[in-house]
C-alpha cells in the first residue's frame, strides 16, 4: 500500500521502477507488463439443515462445488507458464464445520490473474457477470482487490534508458517480459 499512500500524499512521477517482479540475479529481464489481479469471494447462501434430513434445506456446499467446477472448466489450470488468464480456487469456506449439519453460507475464494485481452475482467461488473453466468446460483461477489493490467510500451524513453543502464551494469542484454501480477 506504499504507492497508494504516496499518491494520496501528492507524490507524482513520470516513471516508476518497481523492484518486485520476480527477477532472479541471473535473469536479464525487465517486466514492462503485468497481468491484472482479482481477489474475490463468491458467496452462496441457503438454508442450513441437519444432514439426516436433506429435504429440509438447501445444500449450498454442492452449489459452491458446482460453481467451482464450472469456473475451472472455463479457465482450467495451465500445465505450464502462460500469459493468458488464470483462475485459482484457493478455498471453499463454510459457515458450519459440523459433520451433521450443512452450512447456510459457503464462500468460494478466488485468485485471478487476468490478461489484458480477457473481456470478462474489464471491470468489476463484467467479472460479476461472468460469475453469475458460470453458475446462476451465485448470491454475491465481493472483491478484495481488482487491479488493472499494467503495461509500459517497450519504446517508452524512460524504459529504454532503464534497459540501457541495466545492460551496462549487468553486462548482458535485457529483454522485456510479462509477469503474473
Amino acid at each position: 500500500d506504499g504507492v497508494c499512500h504516496q499518491i494520496k500524499q501528492g507524490v507524482r512521477s513520470d516513471f516508476v521502477v518497481c523492484g518486485e517482479c520476480g527477477r532472479g540475479s541471473d535473469v536479464h529481464e525487465i517486466a514492462n507488463e503485468a497481468k491484472g489481479v482479482v481477489i474475490a469471494d463468491v458467496i452462496f447462501k441457503g438454508q442450513a439443515m441437519h444432514s439426516a434430513y436433506p429435504w429440509r434445506g438447501q445444500n449450498v456446499t454442492l452449489q459452491a462445488m458446482h460453481f467451482a467446477q464450472a469456473l475451472h472448466d472455463r479457465y482450467p489450470a495451465p500445465e505450464e507458464e502462460t500469459h493468458e488468464t488464470t483462475v485459482t480456487i484457493t478455498a471453499l469456506q463454510a459457515s458450519s464445520s459440523a459433520h451433521s449439519r450443512t452450512p447456510d453460507r459457503v464462500t468460494v475464494k478466488l485468485d485471478i490473474r487476468y490478461a489484458a485481452n480477457d473481456p470478462n475482467f474489464k471491470n468489476k461488473q463484467t467479472a460479476k457477470k461472468l460469475m453469475k453466468a458460470v453458475y446462476p446460483g451465485v448470491d454475491d461477489v465481493r472483491f478484495h482487490l481488482f487491479s488493472s493490467v499494467l503495461r509500459t510500451d517497450p519504446s517508452n524513453r524512460y524504459l529504454q534508458k532503464l534497459k540501457t543502464a541495466a545492460e551496462a551494469v549487468e553486462g548482458a542484454p535485457f529483454s522485456f517480459v510479462t509477469r503474473h501480477a
